[in-house]
């Protein structure tokens, strides 16, 4: 299969005025950031869009014919004219085992005569059906055969064996950047896990000291209404003065013991109570 007979065009590389993956366009404010474009002797724009699969094959269409007008339209400025002989070339490269399509499609546009309009084009390429049916001839061949198959594999660490440098080059980039990807991933895990760690721990400190907390009040008065007890029947048996029940009283109920609760252990009218606490 000659390559040329699918693209129609035959491009040298010092044709290559510019090479950019930044390019944005839009029309009616509906942007598009083309995957890849190559600009020609600023006259041909062509723009490589890869996609791995085609859910909605009638969706896809109108998606290739927008951004083939799209990739058009930039090539005129304000004020140029028509005069210029402008094409856009929109190279779609699906990675879709299971589309039953062909393996690759030719979209331009034509008259009822079936004239060709020779402005726009768009192809599309199913690459492993591609490469099912590709019979390389010569070593530029190969080498395309190569980096298709490159393009769409999960593992690339034999492509960085190959005998052509620039696929050995690309194959290390994307390892690198697999690499670079598969790291970043892990940090972020790590960070999740620490902290999901953190918040547990911080919520486990927080049930402790609740709990710590109230169970500190409740032995708190419990202590304190003992001790309050303890002091008054004491200080009341030893000393023997009204003072020091008075006293007593007022510990008692410092330490959180009611009214009625004191008056009740005493033995003593709350009435009796509430002056001494009044005092």
């Amino acid at each position: 299969m000659d390559t040329n007979k699918i693209t129609k065009h035959d491009f040298k590389a010092s044709e290559i005025s510019e090479i950019s993956n930044e390019i944005k366009t839009s029309i009616n404010n509906k942007g598009i950031l083309y995957d890849v474009s190559v600009s020609i002797d600023n006259r041909i724009y062509v723009d490589f869009e890869a996609q791995n699969d085609i859910r909605k094959p009638d969706s896809f269409k109108r998606r290739m014919v927008h951004y083939s007008s799209a990739l058009y339209s930039r090539l005129f400025d304000r004020g140029s004219t028509y005069d210029e002989d402008h094409k856009s070339i929109v190279i779609f490269l699906v990675n879709d085992k299971n589309e039953n399509g062909r393996d690759y499609e030719i979209i331009q546009f034509q008259n009822q005569y079936n004239d060709l309009y020779d402005m726009q084009y768009i192809y599309k390429i199913n690459i492993p059906k591609f490469i099912n049916n590709f019979k390389p001839k010569t070593e530029d061949d190969k080498l395309l055969l190569e980096g298709l198959k490159l393009l769409i594999s999960e593992e690339c660490e034999e492509f960085t064996k190959s005998n052509n440098q620039d696929i050995r080059r690309v194959a290390e980039q994307i390892m690198s950047l697999n690499n670079d990807e598969k790291a970043r991933l892990a940090m972020e895990m790590q960070a999740i896990r620490e902290l999901h760690d953190r918040l547990e721990r911080e919520a486990e400190i927080k049930e402790a000291k609740e709990k710590a907390r109230t169970e500190g009040l409740a032995e708190g008065k419990a202590e304190g209404l003992a001790e309050g007890l303890a002091q008054g029947k004491v200080e009341g048996l030893t000393q023997g003065k009204a003072e020091a029940l008075d006293n007593n009283i007022k510990t008692m109920h410092k330490n959180g013991a009611d009214i009625e609760m004191i008056a009740k252990l005493l033995n003593m009218d709350i009435n009796k109570v509430k002056e001494i606490l009044n005092k």
